[in-house]
């Protein structure tokens, strides 16, 4: 691993429901530093749903986990199948 430290910043703009993270690695043996920086949107499951039915997607469901457990709504954690 040529990377001493790995630094997150970590910011929910709630106002657009985004998550921004910013990354700094440093190297290990020398000053050399990398910056990368990436915005997520968060969706709701509602939201989701809509979206593959406006993209043309059928049959959508949601499951708590792999074993295709039963789906509490607005859970935190989910999994999405559906057919196109």
């Amino acid at each position: 691993d040529p990377w001493q430290f790995s630094l997150f910043d970590t910011k929910h703009n709630e106002a657009n429901n985004t998550l921004s993270i910013d990354k700094i690695f440093i190297a290990r043996n020398s000053n050399k530093k990398d910056k990368t920086s990436i915005e997520l949107q968060i969706y709701e499951d509602q939201e989701l749903k809509s979206l593959l039915e406006k993209v043309g997607f059928k049959n959508i469901q949601f499951f708590s986990n792999w074993d295709k457990e039963e789906y509490q709504e607005n859970q935190f954690e989910y999994i999405i199948v559906a057919e196109k």
